[in-house]
């Protein structure tokens, strides 16, 4: 017959022994998994704008000259210092 001290021991230890690894683990993973969720999010937010950025320069140029061909008027055309600064922020 096992003692209740040894069924105590070989039950309930290793049972007690995997609960806290594994609790432990469990917010380890969960926090890299946050970090990592908000690195990426911030990735994503960043290169979102900036395209965003860049499809606003680009539309307004386009609104621009499309404005001016349609009226056949040179007071809407962006002049040419401008025209190449909009044309770095697109490359």
């Amino acid at each position: 017959m096992v003692s209740p001290r040894l069924w105590t021991w070989a039950t309930v230890r290793p049972y007690n022994h995997f609960v806290m690894f594994s609790h432990r683990r469990a917010v380890k993973l969960f926090s890299t998994g946050l970090m990592s969720g908000a690195l990426f999010l911030a990735w994503v937010s960043h290169v979102q704008d900036n395209e965003t950025h860049i499809s606003r320069v680009e539309s307004s140029i386009q609104y621009r000259e499309n404005y001016a061909m349609s009226h056949d008027d040179d007071v809407h055309r962006l002049p040419a210092s401008e025209h190449a600064a909009h044309a770095e922020d697109r490359h």
